[in-house]
């Protein structure tokens, strides 16, 4: 088990990682804006969700089941959810939000109908974990505890992708806090997982700084933005091929993962 600092050390650790925010926020290249034309029209997307806390990552399954993180950064209640009647509800449970969730972000479901989610436990300050659940009896099939050597203090187990045939996970650990990413690799079956290409060029954040319009404008304007809410809308087109989570009024988030 692991535990978080405490005391000085506890204190030192936290000014380490300020001043490396602080750093890596500084410099880069300006990235031109590629900003295009939506896809769709306003028309074709629906609100099939208001949800009082910032979605995560989103999974749908072939049957139509709606289930969704609720993102870490907004602190909310519960983690991990389904959306049934266009409400959440706490997923597999309402005690597994307190007892096997720290901040599950990412989510998947598997061509073998199990519900994978990945915990990235506030950058490695708790434990991160892989946990899969089968979506025919709702019940925890496959649980992970990642090791120190793959998945340390001030990681992030940001995203990943199940293989089709269910026996390996590629997941990204971007390491946005020590800047030292990798490709985590995880077997299924052998339950063992391995760090490659660390911190290797091909994984590493390319040197840019992104500013949008609205964020310029938001920047130089004197009056609160209406972006100040903290409630989010989930929308999907209307074919329901797709749900796409809104971060307009969603200030509480930080930047979705890819």
């Amino acid at each position: 088990m692991r535990t978080e600092p405490s005391g000085a050390a506890g204190v030192l650790r936290i000014a380490a990682l300020v001043a490396v925010l602080a750093l890596t926020a500084c410099g880069g290249v300006r990235l031109e804006d590629r900003t295009t034309a939506p896809a769709l029209p306003a028309s074709a997307l629906e609100v099939v969700a208001d949800l009082d806390y910032p979605p995560g990552n989103i999974a749908v399954s072939p049957t139509g089941r709606v289930f969704f993180t609720l993102h870490p950064n907004g602190d909310p209640p519960i983690k991990l959810v389904e959306l049934v009647g266009g409400k959440p509800v706490p997923y597999p449970d309402e005690a597994s939000q307190q007892t096997r969730f720290d901040s599950p972000l990412a989510v998947r479901i598997d061509r073998q109908g199990r519900l994978w989610a990945l915990d990235f436990a506030r950058y490695g300050r708790g434990q991160p974990r892989l946990v899969a659940f089968d979506l025919a009896t709702n019940t925890l099939v496959h649980q992970y505890d990642f090791p120190s050597s793959v998945a340390g203090f001030l990681s992030m187990l940001n995203d990943f992708q199940v293989d089709p045939r269910g026996e390996k996970i590629y997941i990204a650990e971007t390491s946005p806090i020590r800047q030292k990413p990798a490709l985590v690799v995880y077997d299924v079956a052998k339950r063992t997982s391995r760090r490659v290409l660390d911190g290797h060029p091909s994984v590493q954040a390319g040197n840019y700084v992104i500013h949008t319009p609205s964020a310029r404008s938001r920047s130089s304007a004197s009056t609160p933005s209406a972006s100040a809410s903290t409630r989010s809308r989930s929308t999907t087109a209307a074919s329901g091929s797709t749900t796409v989570p809104s971060a307009a009024t969603a200030s509480t988030a930080s930047p979705r993962a890819t």
